[in-house]
Formats: C-alpha cells, sequence, structure tokens
C-alpha cells in the first residue's frame, strides 16, 4: 500500500483527547512540525530499506517492537525507549511518550546505515553489468562493421 505524509502545522483537533483545558486544539509551531515531518518520512522510507535488507515480517513489525502484520501497530508490551544518552532507533516502536530529548537521539542503527550501502552496492553492480554488457555489445557490432569496411576495401582494389 501506498503511504501518505502529512505536514501539520497550527492549531490542529485531535479528538481523542483527553485535555480539558484545549478541548482537543493544538498548535504545532513550525519548528516542531518541521522535526515531526523528517522523523516520519524517515521512518517511512526505512520500511522500504528494511523490506529490502531483512523482508516483510521484519519490517511489518519494526524490528520486532510491534504486531507481526502491518494492521498491528501497537508497540510490544515491554518495549521501552533506552535511557538518556544512548540512542533512539527510528524503525523501532516504544511504549510510552517520548522523551524530551527524542529528536535529539534519533538514529538510524548502524546495522540499518550497512544495509543501505549494501543495497547499494548491487544496484551500482547491476547498473554496472548493465553498462558492461551493452558496451560489449556495442563494441562486437563496431568490430564487425570494421571487418565488413575492411573486406570491402580489399574486393574493390582487387
Amino acid at each position: 500500500m501506498d503511504r501518505e505524509l502529512y505536514y501539520k502545522v497550527g492549531y490542529t483537533y485531535y479528538s481523542d483527547s483527553k485535555n480539558d483545558s484545549t478541548k482537543g486544539w493544538y498548535c504545532r509551531k513550525t519548528s516542531f512540525a518541521d522535526l515531526v515531518f523528517q522523523e516520519t518520512s524517515a521512518h517511512e522510507i526505512g520500511h522500504q530499506l528494511l523490506f529490502d535488507f531483512r523482508g516483510r515480517n521484519y519490517t511489518y513489525s519494526q524490528k520486532g517492537t510491534s504486531g507481526p502484520t502491518w494492521i498491528q501497530q501497537d508497540p510490544l508490551p515491554g518495549t521501552k525507549y533506552p535511557p538518556s544518552p544512548k540512542e533512539i532507533d527510528l524503525m523501532k516502536y516504544a511504549e510510552g511518550n517520548e522523551p524530551i530529548d527524542y529528536y535529539d537521539r534519533l538514529v538510524l542503527s548502524q546495522e540499518d546505515s550497512l544495509g543501505i550501502g549494501w543495497l547499494s552496492k548491487i544496484k551500482i553492480l547491476s547498473i554496472y553489468c548493465v553498462f558492461y554488457l551493452l558496451l560489449s555489445c556495442n563494441s562486437k557490432i563496431n568490430n564487425e562493421v570494421q571487418r565488413k569496411t575492411v573486406e570491402c576495401q580489399y574486393t574493390t582494389k582487387i
């Protein structure tokens, strides 16, 4: 399924809000909206990386921190954010509210970073192979054209 991302700035109404003073209305400043959008975009793009690198179950389960299908998107009981100053994995879910320094500690894990490199190497090698085949075919065609030209030159001299 396609993913849609929304950039919310200004006042937004949350019908499930329990806050009586705001009556469900919250103001999201541009600076915070930028952080949320960047994090959400990176997370959703990361799903394709995890899918290509480790498979469907791994990406749907948020690296084993949520239910086993794309329908179950709640964190598994007992999943917690690591204590500060440890890094927070962009692709994992955790129970509870995000820590105050969440966006400062959020990272693409080393394993996922290496996976990007590994996947890009495969794509680069694939492109290289295609170009090599094209060039070798082109070279064979050029050689045949040169042979015919040489043969024609010899036949015309005789």
